[in-house]
């Protein structure tokens, strides 16, 4: 951990902060089970929204954390989804205490950085069909 000179590697120090943060801290997860189906992974569940602004951010912030969701104005029993085959179920979704490094483990189970960047690019061609509206009706 100590160079030539005597001082500390900064560099190798900041690496094993990290590493401890990763492995130690640990953060809420909602663990949806299975599709009792068809046996996806790739599941969610629904989640109550008072509107659409509050719906956007429940999604965004959800997939963030490792998770899907679908905002409804109402929960009912059937409260968990199979992204794959659309089917809805009763689950126990359990909160869990995970690490970083089981977070990410999740998010590729479930496929979530290709859901987010398909929420990314969809959210883009609205606002750039919205820019283009706008410029129609300013002239």
């Amino acid at each position: 951990m100590q160079k030539d000179n005597g001082k500390v590697d900064v560099f190798v120090l900041m690496q094993k902060i990290k590493d401890l943060y990763r492995n130690k801290l640990k953060k809420p997860y909602y663990y949806v089970p299975p599709c009792p189906n068809c046996g996806s992974l790739i599941t969610g569940r629904f989640v109550k929204a008072r509107n659409d602004y509050d719906a956007d951010w429940l999604i965004d912030e959800s997939l963030r954390h490792g998770e899907i969701v679908s905002p409804v104005p109402d929960v009912l029993s059937e409260n968990c989804f199979c992204c794959d085959c659309n089917q809805t179920f009763t689950g126990i979704v359990k909160m869990q205490w995970m690490s970083l490094d089981e977070l990410d483990e999740q998010k590729l189970k479930r496929d979530i950085y290709e859901i987010w960047q398909e929420r990314i690019s969809s959210q883009e061609q609205e606002k750039s069909r919205d820019s283009a509206f706008k410029k129609i009706v300013k002239q």
